[in-house]
């Protein structure tokens, strides 16, 4: 799985190599857990609201955005003159981007910064937000009706750690 520092670098060279919706996807999915299959959902109409209904997998949930990821995905609306409809688009205009150029948009940024490519595909950014938000916040059942998940089991295998993670906080312990 992608570590937040590998996110971080990530975005640092999207940000100043003018590949701002790589950037901006990377964002998004880090920051909401969305799918990469419900970027379609992530319109401009919906960021100015602050959130998505979703229908994916048989059901339906809801995406949030936070305030701060609001005020940039309309930035970048208005730097790509977007007025409706969905955001991250492919090279036809109002069609959404597809799965394969993300995921050659993010091996590319990848092999840019040294990040293993083995770790970088569009759902370790979902996965994450997940461990992220379990770290911040920890309420499993919230994140799993986030993630759209039906059992806590399928959110559990989100969150679960590297040997090093766990190593690490063992040394935390004061006994």
């Amino acid at each position: 799985m992608i570590t937040k520092e590998c996110y971080l670098k990530m975005l640092r060279y999207a940000d100043t190599h003018n590949k701002k919706k790589m950037y901006y996807i990377m964002k998004t999915i880090a920051q909401t857990g969305i799918r990469i299959g419900e970027l379609q959902f992530v319109t401009f109409e919906a960021v100015r609201e602050g959130s998505t209904i979703v229908w994916n997998k048989g059901k339906y949930r809801t995406i949030y955005f936070t305030d701060n990821l609001c005020k940039e995905l309309l930035r970048y609306c208005d730097e790509t003159s977007c007025t409706g409809g969905v955001i991250f688009c492919g090279r036809d205009r109002g069609k959404v981007i597809t799965p394969g150029a993300v995921w050659k948009g993010l091996k590319y940024i990848a092999r840019q910064v040294e990040v293993s490519e083995q770790i970088v595909y569009p759902h370790s950014f979902r996965h994450l937000f997940a461990k992220e938000y379990m770290r911040k916040v920890g309420d499993i059942s919230e994140l799993a009706d986030l993630l759209g998940h039906s059992r806590l089991e399928t959110t559990w295998i989100y969150t679960k750690t590297t040997s090093d993670e766990k190593r690490r906080k063992l040394e935390l312990l004061d006994v």
